[in-house]
């Protein structure tokens, strides 16, 4: 008799994650690449579109803008109506005459640039160009507004195409890319996304102060886009202010805070007067004042200037032995790392990560995770979360199931004995028993659906090595009783087969797996009954023909009753004990043929 087939538990598997090669202060010209694949997408979804409506000026803003004499009137008018109409170069014509007449007539400026803006191609640039003076002089309300919303639209059209012709020019002629984007700025001084790519030209060549000097110039002006403008400006500030206050950061790492303040407020005032600069400060001053390290009482993402500026160098070190798999040296300088800025988003995602990966302390690993994910811009935090879940569950019961898998691969085709299947019951009776506490600890579905695997096969297979147990002692039992037959009376021993195929019969009807064992057993007891009983029957023919015969008509009914009981016998004999009682009962024919 054997067990169900045997299929082990697969293991719970942690999923694998793979972190791209960058860190807070990546590559700037894949950041460039960046920004000009989002332009293009913004190009594909908007294009021009139906472009912006011209809405002329009344009389009375044109009269407010500049008193005219009749002449100048009339070209006024007549340009408003061929405008009106989309007759673009006959109202340029008319345009050309009023304004050598009144050069610095508003309105006729901004009709000027309507003529180029519905023309279109080349137009859009020049129409950008003539209405630049007018965005800084006083206009009349209603002309202002009308300004404005053909620059803003001017804007929304040129800045994709001139990011994606500064990318595509700086590879070749990077000077003149920065000029032309110069120029750009200067007409559209709005744009932050401007800014944004010739800061990351220039800090990319090495020029970052420079780069800074462009990105704090258009943080003053810039109304689109600002965002990723503040956000390189925080970071070249840090870039620059790094090296210059190495000192200040190595006395910090080795907790010398008094020795830290000191050599930070050694700095030139352009650098101690950077925002980071006077947070780290503070940050130093409050820790000389307690002597211990704390975190900084500043609002978060200035926390987080203030973790880059002390330990993004050691964050970028260990990223890249990450990423070269040598996280078994990337692990002690976390750890180091961690020591000085132990809230650090950026530091505590990579210790968890390099933990991760070396299938460490799933504790550790789970609070570092859950400090990374307070930074948002940290997008694999989440997922490496559940990776750490994953890993966690898997520690706590891959064991288990590795423990059921070797219960099972020991058990042996055949030959089970009582003894033997004993012990396998108590393992995977001790086995499930751990098994529930760990339900409240699963933190996910696949850990659970895994665990409820593992329940469910430790529950089958001790069924299963119980029905096996049973049958075992029951076969031990049988060969007992048959190893012990000589020299039993028949009586006795056809009473303790009774009694054991009573037990078996009961046993099979409720058997799972063993039931057809259990019946070959009822079928090997009932042989051995059918034996028991062919030897009892050719005793009572022998004992017929010792001493004086019996008379022919009591010879014929002893016969004629051990003959009746051959048919019962034979239907469970096994064929040596049929093949005897077929020649008992020839032989009972025989006498009776002679006697009758």
């Amino acid at each position: 008799m054997t067990l169900h087939e045997i299929k082990p538990v697969a293991t719970l598997r942690t999923p694998v994650v793979e972190i791209a090669p960058v860190t807070r202060e990546s590559d700037l010209n894949a950041e460039l690449d960046s920004k000009v694949s989002e332009l293009r997408r913004r190009m594909a979804e908007e294009g021009r579109g139906e472009g912006l409506r011209i809405k002329l000026a009344d009389q009375s803003v044109a009269d407010l803008s500049l008193v005219i004499e009749s002449e100048e009137e009339g070209l006024l008018q007549d340009a408003r109506v061929n405008v009106a109409s989309g007759s673009y170069d006959l109202a340029l014509e008319l345009l050309d005459e009023l304004l050598e007449l009144v050069p610095r007539h508003q309105e006729g400026r901004y009709l000027t640039a309507c003529c180029h803006y519905g023309r279109g191609g080349d137009g859009l640039r020049h129409a950008l160009r003539l209405l630049r003076p007018l965005r800084d002089e006083p206009l009349a309300e209603e002309l202002a507004e009308q300004v404005r919303q053909l620059r803003a639209e001017l804007r929304r059209v040129l800045t994709p195409s001139e990011v994606i012709e500064f990318a595509a020019l700086a590879q070749a002629d990077r000077g003149a890319a920065t000029a032309r984007m110069r120029e750009f700025i200067e007409l559209a001084p709005e744009e932050g996304s401007c800014y944004q790519v010739l800061a990351i030209s220039l800090a990319s060549t090495g020029a970052a102060e420079e780069a800074l000097t462009v990105v704090e110039e258009g943080l003053a002006v810039a109304e689109q886009d600002r965002a990723p403008v503040e956000a390189l400006a925080r970071r070249l500030r840090i870039m620059l202010l790094r090296p210059r206050a190495a000192a200040a950061l190595d006395a910090f790492k080795t907790g010398g805070y008094e020795q830290a303040l000191a050599e930070l407020r050694r700095l030139e005032p352009r650098w101690r007067g950077l925002p980071v600069a006077r947070d780290l400060d503070d940050y130093l001053a409050e820790l000389a004042a307690t002597g211990r390290l704390a975190a900084p009482k500043v609002p978060f993402d200035r926390a987080e200037d203030l973790y880059s500026l002390i330990a993004e160098h050691e964050a970028s070190i260990a990223l890249t032995l990450l990423n070269e798999g040598r996280m078994e040296q990337a692990e002690p300088l976390l750890t180091a790392a961690l020591g000085y800025v132990p809230l650090f988003p950026w530091m505590n995602f990579l210790y968890a990560l390099c933990l991760y990966l070396r299938g460490g302390d799933t504790v550790r690993s789970s609070r570092a995770v859950e400090i990374a994910l307070r930074d948002p811009t940290i997008a694999q935090a989440a997922e490496l979360r559940q990776a750490i879940m994953a890993q966690r569950e898997a520690q706590l019961i891959n064991p288990l199931v590795l423990r059921f898998n070797a219960i099972l691969e020991h058990v042996p085709a055949e030959g089970h004995t009582a003894e033997s299947l004993g012990q396998m019951a108590q393992r995977l009776r001790a086995l499930g028993e751990e098994v529930p506490g760990l339900h409240q600890r699963m933190l996910t579905s696949a850990g659970e659906a895994t665990l409820e695997r593992l329940s469910e096969a430790v529950r089958t297979n001790l069924a299963d090595v119980l029905e096996l147990m049973e049958f075992a002692q029951l076969s031990e039992e049988f060969g007992q009783i048959m190893s012990q037959a000589r020299g039993v009376p028949s009586s006795r021993l056809r009473d303790r087969l009774t009694a054991l195929d009573g037990k078996v019969r009961r046993r099979a009807r409720d058997a799972d797996v063993g039931r057809k064992h259990f019946d070959d057993l009822t079928g090997a007891i009932r042989q051995a009954m059918a034996a028991v009983g062919e030897q009892d029957l050719v005793v009572r023919f022998n004992a017929l023909f010792e001493g004086r015969p019996p008379d022919r008509w009591r010879l014929s009914q002893e016969l004629d009753a051990i003959a009746s009981e051959i048919p019962g016998l034979r239907s469970s004999a096994n064929p040596e004990t049929v093949r005897r009682l077929d020649d008992l009962d020839q032989a009972i024919r025989r006498i009776k043929r002679q006697i009758s």
